[in-house]
């Protein structure tokens, strides 16, 4: 029998030196969900009135990471002092750095009913 909610225990995600690590949820829970896609996807009407649908493939990765991280133990670089995990402090992320990449694919293994982020390559944030 499956579980009916997301448990509340985070998936850790270490980087290779296993110095560094991001917790994750299990899996992205109904408003998570409901909340990437409105991030992601607008709809709407042109001018004349015919529906429209506008895609923010920019936000993908910066909202997916804002929904589905839990905490982390990463140190600011200017400081040395380790950041609280904030929308802000997620739009400061250095994308390059390989540890967020490995997120991102254990974000898309549980996620797997998530059609439009196992489309998406995650080549752009």
């Amino acid at each position: 029998m499956g579980n009916y909610f997301v448990s509340t225990h985070p998936v850790r995600v270490l980087d290779d030196d296993g110095e560094h690590w991001v917790d994750i949820k299990e899996a992205l829970t109904l408003a998570d969900r409901g909340r990437y896609t409105d991030a992601i996807m607008g709809v709407g009407a042109d001018l004349g009135g015919q529906a429209s649908m506008k895609f923010n493939l920019g936000q993908v990765n910066q909202v997916l990471l804002e929904c589905a991280v839990l905490g982390w133990n990463l140190p600011d670089p200017d400081t040395k002092k380790e950041l609280d995990v904030s929308p802000r402090t997620i739009a400061r992320i250095n994308w390059e750095m390989p540890l967020f990449r490995q997120v991102l694919e254990e974000i898309k293994r549980r996620n797997p009913t998530l059609s439009d982020l196992n489309e998406n390559s995650g080549s752009e944030s």
